[in-house]
């Protein structure tokens, strides 16, 4: 195993541009009903998770009362979403869990019992993701005679259910499947601080390099292409998920920063990442849509005075915050979940049009908050 360290050079920088949902995401969308698609929705609830289903065209969108494939359960944090799949993981008690997988584009679902070989144990998650073939835990488990926690990655093999624990010196925050490898950001909490991106051979089982991070990572993501997105504050770097190195390194001006924190609401599609923003002054609104282009790198913010009157934002949706931003491909629209002001569970999905300019085309009232959307 080899470690380097990333020197962020600041004159090898490039500055980002930006933009406030002024500028041509693409080329004009073409009038009439578009492309019939359907949507599932997760709804966050009183605590719970439950799926909606939407039928869509260019011009409505309806709400489909057929059950989908989603079941209602309890809202977590430990995650992951890849295209059309989504699994959670779900702690029974101090030593038990189950990964639940979602296969929105084929409407499969599967279940699958974690951790059940291990006895008496008080397990700490920390992160999923998954491939085709395995599922990927970080956990920590409490070590009764050192006493504190070892930190691993536990590898399932999704058709035979073995499993293969990967020991780690470091707390693991994140996990990203890519290029046969798992991708882990990590961090040295109890004496450096620093943190790192830990690489494991899927196949093999086994840690094969680890990238120095420096103590401001954020995030990381599988773009595009495959590679690995890191994000800090003042910048991010693409990592190539193949030769393990650092291909791309871009720092923000100031008051510019594109600040991906909330991505987890989020979704790549190409060269572009639709997600939630912090908000400033100049909105109304804690968090704002808005759409990084890695080709330009360029992000444009879309504030919801732009394309809304102020008593459509105030009175007949009563937008209180964004939920979650994404895409539809099919219609080339930005779909847009929100939270209603004065009411946190309850909340409705915008579909605006991007080309030339900004257009809301319709909107949906929901019962939930948007968390998440998949288009097939």
């Amino acid at each position: 195993m080899q470690t380097y360290r990333i020197f962020i050079v600041l004159f090898a920088c490039t500055l980002l541009g930006c933009s406030k949902s002024g500028r041509d995401q693409g080329t004009e969308v073409e009038t009439g009903p578009g492309v019939e698609v359907d949507y599932t929705v997760i709804l966050a609830h009183n605590g719970q998770w439950s799926g909606s289903l939407l039928n869509a065209n260019m011009e409505h969108v309806f709400i489909n009362d057929d059950a989908g494939p989603f079941k209602t359960t309890p809202e977590t944090q430990i995650v992951y979403r890849e295209g059309s799949t989504f699994s959670l993981f779900q702690k029974k008690s101090e030593c038990e869990g189950e990964i639940t997988s979602y296969d929105f584009g084929a409407e499969q679902e599967k279940t699958t019992a974690v951790f059940d070989d291990l006895g008496s144990c008080k397990i700490y998650p920390k992160a999923l993701a998954h491939s085709p073939s395995q599922f990927f835990m970080a956990y920590g488990l409490w070590n009764g005679v050192s006493l504190k926690i070892d930190y691993f990655i536990r590898i399932i093999d999704r058709k035979t259910n073995e499993v293969k624990d990967v020991s780690l010196d470091k707390e693991p925050l994140q996990l990203v499947f890519s290029n046969n490898r798992l991708f882990a950001l990590c961090l040295d909490a109890k004496v450096t601080g620093i943190h790192s991106l830990i690489v494991v051979d899927a196949k093999e089982g086994k840690q094969i390099h680890e990238i120095n991070l420096g103590l401001e990572a954020q995030k990381i993501a599988k773009n595009y292409d495959g590679n690995i997105l890191v994000s800090f504050a003042s910048m991010h770097l693409i990592i190539d998920s193949s030769i393990l190195k650092s291909i791309s390194e871009v720092r923000y001006g100031a008051g510019k920063e594109a600040k991906f924190g909330a991505w987890d609401n989020g979704a790549f599609f190409d060269d572009k990442l639709y997600y939630l923003r912090p908000g400033d002054l100049s909105g109304s609104t804690p968090q704002i849509p808005a759409v990084y282009d890695f080709s330009v790198n360029v992000a444009t913010f879309y504030y919801y005075e732009n394309f809304l009157t102020s008593e459509q934002l105030q009175f007949e949706y009563n937008i209180g915050d964004t939920s979650m931003v994404s895409y539809d491909a099919k219609n080339n629209l930005i779909l847009i979940g929100y939270r209603r002001a004065g009411n946190s569970e309850l909340g409705g999905l915008l579909r605006i049009k991007l080309a030339p300019e900004p257009k809301l085309i319709d909107h949906i009232d929901l019962e939930g908050v948007p968390y998440a959307i998949f288009v097939n």
